[in-house]
Formats: structure tokens, C-alpha cells, sequence
């Protein structure tokens, strides 16, 4: 009869370790998901924020050659008054 009571005690045993140890890799499966979600997302926005500044970059370079050209338009015409 203890043979018996023990031997179900240690099945009981096992099935709730299995249960936690299933438990632990879904969510160690669930977190890395999301780690990997987040870093998509991470490269996802560097790429966005790269674009947005390469865009004000060359705006900038743009306003900057305008304003050359207007300088030198304006030093030419002073030549000549």
C-alpha cells in the first residue's frame, strides 16, 4: 500500500514539474518572440529616422547652394552700382 501511495505521489510530482517546465518554454518562447518583435520594430524605426535625416540633409545642402548663388548675384551687382 506505501509502494502504491508513494508511486502516486511521485506521478503527481512528475506531471506538475512536467507542466511547470512546458509553462517556463512557452514563455521563454512568447518573450523571445517579442524581443524579436521589438528589435523589427527597433530597425524598423532607425530606418525611418536614417531616411527623415538624409532628407534634411540634402534640404539643408539645398537652402546652402541657394544661398550661395544669391551672395554671389548680390556681390555681382554691386560690382556694378
Amino acid at each position: 500500500m506505501e509502494i502504491l501511495t508513494l508511486q502516486s505521489s511521485l506521478h503527481s510530482e512528475i506531471q506538475a514539474k512536467q507542466a511547470v517546465g512546458e509553462e517556463l518554454s512557452r514563455t521563454r518562447a512568447e518573450l523571445l518572440a517579442s524581443q524579436r518583435r521589438s528589435q523589427k520594430l527597433d530597425k524598423m524605426e532607425i530606418l525611418t529616422l536614417q531616411s527623415s535625416l538624409h532628407s534634411e540633409i540634402q534640404a539643408k545642402q539645398a537652402v546652402g547652394e541657394e544661398l550661395s548663388r544669391t551672395r554671389a548675384e548680390l556681390l555681382a551687382s554691386q560690382r556694378y552700382v
